[in-house]
């Protein structure tokens, strides 16, 4: 008779049964897992991000100077901007041109007088009007706007004025003028012409020591 060999008896593990076997989520890996090192994280910059245009080149109302000059431009009536030929300024210390700005020439003015005079071809930066603008002016407002900007940080002044060379003058018209680019305006009311000599828009930058006045153009309308 054959004896049948007794099968192996299998131990008992030693974990307690008690004792779950411990899984890992796959959530829960990188709190487990040792950190490894890394480098350290870049410091924040402290300039401010901006992908807009420089300050300098937008009115504080968001417009552009591209916009502000369609505005002038766009008026209809006499629209003046600055060229390589300047005439002269009698009672103003500098007159210069600067880069350009938007396709334009940027006009500079500084040291203005504060004797000059706005009658006759004015004794500012002295600009002539078209004859037909002249004959269309008599006896009528007129609107003269400047699209300009203080070249420092603070405000400046500039004075414009109308004259007609013959029947009278608006005087000068003192105007604040920030440092972002900025339309300022006056009206005057313009006396019925007789020979005609010539209507003349000038421009006088405060005194010396005052910051520089940038203009980029102007209009000069009838209302």
């Amino acid at each position: 008779m054959t004896s049948k060999k007794k099968k192996p008896v299998r131990k008992p593990s030693r974990r307690a049964a008690s004792e779950p076997r411990k899984t890992v989520a796959m959530t829960d890996r990188a709190v487990l897992t040792p950190e490894a090192p890394s480098a350290a994280a870049p410091e924040a910059s402290s300039e401010p991000l901006s992908s807009g245009p420089p300050a300098a080149m937008t009115h504080s109302d968001g417009k552009s100077v591209v916009a502000l000059a369609a505005s002038l431009k766009g008026a209809g009536g006499f629209y003046f901007v600055p060229s390589q030929t300047l005439p002269a300024g009698s009672k103003i210390e500098s007159i210069s041109l600067g880069d350009e700005v938007e396709g334009n020439f940027v006009l500079k003015l500084a040291g203005g007088d504060p004797s000059a005079t706005s009658h006759g071809v004015t004794e500012g930066f002295s600009i002539r009007v078209p004859d037909s603008f002249e004959r269309e002016a008599s006896e009528q407002s007129v609107r003269v706007r400047v699209l300009a900007r203080s070249a420092a940080a603070a405000p400046t002044r500039m004075a414009i004025a109308y004259s007609t060379n013959e029947v009278g003058n608006s005087g000068w018209r003192w105007l604040e003028i920030g440092p972002s680019w900025e339309v300022v305006e006056f009206n005057w009311r313009v006396p019925k012409i007789q020979r005609g000599h010539g209507d003349f828009i000038g421009l006088l930058p405060d005194r010396s020591g005052s910051p520089e006045v940038h203009i980029h153009s102007l209009c000069a309308t009838i209302y």
